[in-house]
C-alpha cells in the first residue's frame, strides 16, 4: 500500500519521536491516508487535551469523518500514528454521521442490544436509559426507529454513543437537522460532561458559530488542519468578530501560501514511497468471542423474529416443507418398475419358478437363487419381463421398454 508521502517526508517521519500521552486525550502526528489517487489526510497533526470539547470543523469532503474513523479503528491510516489516552473499545462512544442503528428495533431494544455488548448489567441499562430519555429528550420506549422522525433517530444514536458512559465521545455532525432548542440542550449536556466529569468530547459540525462553544477549535481544508486553538485565540489572531470571519481569512492565508510556492515549469512526477507496516490501530480489540456480544445478537435476533411473525413462520416451516418433499420425490422404493429377467438357472420342468415351493431351507430344498430373488421382487410389486437371450434384454432398456435387466448365471449357487 502506497503512503501518501513522497521520499524526503517519509525520512522525516521515521526520525519522529514517539509521542508522548501526558494529559491529551487523542494525539495524531503524521497522519496520511488516501483513496485510491486522492489523498484524503495529508501530514495531519492534531492534539485534543483531556476535559474538553474539541470542536473540528471545516467543508464537506475534508477527511473530518475519515480522520475520526481512523481514530476509533474504523479505517487504517495508510503512514502516520494515533495515540489515545484509552485503549479499549469501551472507553469510546462514537455517533457516526449516517445513522447505523436496526430501524425494526424499538428504543428499549436498542439499548439493550448495545447494552449487553459493553457487558452492562440489565439494571444499568435501564438506569442509562431512563436519564439519557429525559436528557435528550427521546420519544417512547416502545416505539420503534423506522417510526419516529430524522432528529429523533439522531439523538437516539447520540444516546446509545453515551450509553456505557465512555471517556473519550466521538460525534460525528450530532445536530445536524435537530431543533434549535434541542441542538443547545445538547451542547449544555456537552459541557456538564466536561467540566463536571472530565469527560473528552470531539465533535464535528458545519454550523461554525455553534462551535464557538468548543474549548478547542480545529479547522481542517483539503486533508489538513489549518489552525488549533481556543475561539478566543482564533479570533484574536485573524483580528476578526466572527468564526466565519476567522475561517475565511485563514483559507486565504493557505492559498497565498500555496500560490506563492509555485514554479512555473514542469514539475517531475512525485514518487510516493511504500509503508513497510501499516501504523498500528489506536484501539485493542484481540478478543474474537465475548459472551455479551453474543447474547446482544441473540436477543437482537429474537427481537427482529418476534416482530415479523410471517418471516419467523417461514424460517421454521421451511425445512420441515423441504424434509417432507425429499422424501415423497426420493425417500420411498419404486413401484411398478419394469425389469428385464434372463434366468438361465435350471429350474422346474416348467421352465419357471412360479410353481416351486419350499418349506424347508432353500439350500435343502433345492430350489434356485434366482427364483427366490424373482418372488422378492414381485412382492415389492416389481414387474418382471423374461426374456430368452441378452440381446433382447439390452434392446428394451435402450427403448425404454424395460428399466433395467438382470441376468442370472448357471450354477449360481
Amino acid at each position: 500500500m502506497t503512503a501518501l508521502v513522497d521520499e524526503a517526508p517519509a525520512q522525516n517521519l521515521q526520525q519522529t519521536a514517539v509521542v508522548p500521552r501526558p494529559s491529551s486525550a487523542v494525539v495524531v502526528r503524521s497522519a496520511y491516508k488516501q483513496y485510491g489517487q486522492t489523498a484524503i489526510l495529508k501530514d495531519l497533526n492534531l492534539t485534543i487535551p483531556t476535559g474538553k470539547i474539541y470542536g473540528l470543523l471545516g467543508p464537506s469532503g475534508c477527511g473530518k469523518t475519515t480522520l475520526l474513523s481512523c481514530i476509533v479503528g474504523r479505517l487504517h491510516l495508510d503512514s502516520g500514528e494515533i495515540k489515545l489516552k484509552g485503549k479499549h473499545i469501551s472507553d469510546i462512544g462514537y455517533m457516526p454521521q449516517e445513522l447505523a442503528l436496526h430501524n425494526e428495533l424499538s428504543i428499549k431494544e436498542t439499548f439493550t442490544y448495545y447494552g449487553y455488548i459493553f457487558n452492562l448489567s440489565n439494571d444499568v441499562i435501564e438506569t442509562r436509559g431512563r436519564e439519557l430519555k429525559e436528557l435528550l429528550k427521546l420519544p417512547s420506549y416502545s416505539l420503534s426507529l423506522n417510526e419516529i422522525s430524522g432528529g429523533q433517530q439522531r439523538r437516539v444514536s447520540l444516546a446509545v454513543a453515551m450509553l456505557h458512559d465512555p471517556k473519550l465521545l466521538i460525534l460525528d455532525e450530532p445536530t445536524v437537522g435537530l431543533d434549535p432548542l434541542i441542538s443547545q440542550s445538547i451542547w449544555e449536556l456537552l459541557l456538564d460532561l466536561t467540566s463536571n466529569e472530565g469527560k473528552t468530547v470531539i465533535i464535528t459540525t458545519h454550523y461554525i458559530e455553534e462551535a464557538k462553544q468548543s474549548q478547542m477549535i480545529g479547522l481542517m481544508r483539503k486533508g489538513t488542519l489549518l489552525s488549533e486553538a481556543s475561539p478566543t485565540e482564533l479570533l484574536t489572531s485573524c483580528n476578526c468578530s466572527y468564526l466565519e470571519e476567522a475561517f475565511l481569512k485563514i483559507c486565504q492565508n493557505q492559498v497565498a501560501e500555496t500560490n506563492s510556492f509555485k514554479i512555473p515549469v514542469k514539475q517531475p512526477t512525485r514518487r510516493f514511497s511504500y509503508a513497510r507496516d501499516l501504523p498500528p490501530p489506536p484501539l485493542l480489540n484481540n478478543t474474537l468471542f465475548t459472551f455479551g456480544r453474543f447474547k446482544a445478537q441473540v436477543c437482537k435476533n429474537i427481537y427482529l423474529l418476534r416482530r415479523n411473525i410471517p418471516f419467523t413462520l417461514f424460517v421454521i416451516f421451511l425445512p420441515l416443507i423441504q424434509t417432507v418433499l425429499f422424501n415423497v420425490a426420493c425417500g420411498h422404493d419404486p413401484k411398478h418398475l419394469t425389469l428385464g429377467i434372463l434366468n438361465d438357472e435350471p429350474v422346474s420342468q416348467t421352465g419357471t419358478c412360479s410353481l416351486m415351493q419350499t418349506k424347508n431351507c432353500f439350500l435343502d430344498g433345492g430350489v434356485p437363487v434366482s427364483c427366490l430373488v424373482l418372488e422378492r421382487l414381485k412382492e415389492k410389486t416389481f414387474e418382471l419381463v423374461e426374456y430368452s437371450n441378452s440381446d433382447d434384454g439390452q434392446y428394451a432398456v435402450s427403448e425404454n421398454k424395460s428399466g433395467d435387466s438382470f441376468m442370472f448365471r448357471k450354477k449360481l449357487q
